[in-house]
């Protein structure tokens, strides 16, 4: 792994707006960091998923007990609801909801967002995985909440 950042000035100090993690490996590692990140959340988890699948579940499981998750996904079937139904029994607090189709993969941990799952060279399964310092988690939800209202 290695770590650049993309920065912008800001008056005579430059602040990264991306600090990325570059992985290289198999599916499993590549979603590592995302195992780490809901295992250091203290109150929320929120997933902005393109397609929510019952991997992402596994995820939601790793959260200290009191933290909330949210998915949020244009794209949830019966069978996801129903799945997400039983985590709830072991694991309360897994809200879904749906939204219009995101471009990019998200996780938002208390008050900070990280972009997930850009391939920039699928022969070579290379992906980025980085914080972003240019939103807060809530900048994020109004956003999703205002291209719902928009509907």
């Amino acid at each position: 792994m290695t770590i650049e950042s993309v920065g912008q000035k800001n008056g005579d100090e430059e602040r990264p707006i991306i600090e990325s993690l570059f992985t290289l490996g198999t599916t499993s590692e590549e979603l590592e960091p995302i195992a780490d990140l809901v295992k250091s959340a203290k109150h929320s988890v929120v997933f902005i998923e393109p397609v929510a699948t019952t991997e992402l579940l596994k995820y939601a499981a790793m959260r200290a007990k009191g933290v909330t998750a949210t998915i949020y996904s244009p794209h949830i079937t019966q069978e996801f609801k129903d799945a997400v139904n039983s985590h709830n029994k072991q694991h309360p607090s897994l809200e879904l909801k749906a939204m219009r189709d995101p471009k990019t993969r998200l996780v938002l941990v208390d008050d900070k967002v990280y972009v997930s799952g850009i391939s920039l060279n699928r022969a070579k399964r290379t992906t980025v995985f980085g914080i972003v310092h240019l939103f807060t988690s809530a900048d994020i939800i109004k956003i999703i909440q205002n291209m719902e209202n928009t509907l």
